[in-house]
Order: C-alpha cells, then structure tokens, then sequence
C-alpha cells in the first residue's frame, strides 16, 4: 500500500530531497543549521541577529563554561 497512490515515487523522492536542501547537520549532533533566515519577516530582540549569509545567531561571541550545574538553594522551612 503505497502512502500517495496519487504521485509517482520519483516525484515523492523529489519533494523529499527539495524539502530537506535547505538543512544541513553541524558537526555537532545537538546542532543544525538552517539557512533560510534571510527571507524570513523576524522581530528580533537582544543580540540575536541574521548574519549577512541567512544564518540566525542567537548570542554572541562569548564562550562561557560552567563545569557544574548551578545550585538551588531551597532555604529552611523552620
């Protein structure tokens, strides 16, 4: 049973592959990259901004690390 009996696969294999240009993996694996920003209408607030090639940078170039999770101090019930 076929999902669209309607199209040929070749147009199904043809829409897949056109929908799926615009993104490409980093190398990273928790990253993406998506360079389609550049038409896109953003509001955009704080450092954010779309760099001159459609990519969306969302801080800046600052690299801060915390080796450790940040502690909630819950406070006493007393």
């Amino acid at each position: 049973m076929r999902l669209f009996p309607f199209l040929p696969m070749g147009t199904i294999l043809v829409i897949l592959y056109v929908s799926n240009i615009h993104m490409a993996f980093a190398q990273n694996e928790n990253q993406f990259i998506y360079n389609g920003f550049l038409q896109a209408k953003l509001h955009l607030d704080g450092s954010a901004k779309i760099t001159s090639n459609g990519l969306l940078q969302l801080t800046n170039t600052v690299n801060n690390s915390y080796p450790q999770d940040f502690e909630h101090n819950e406070g006493t019930n007393g």
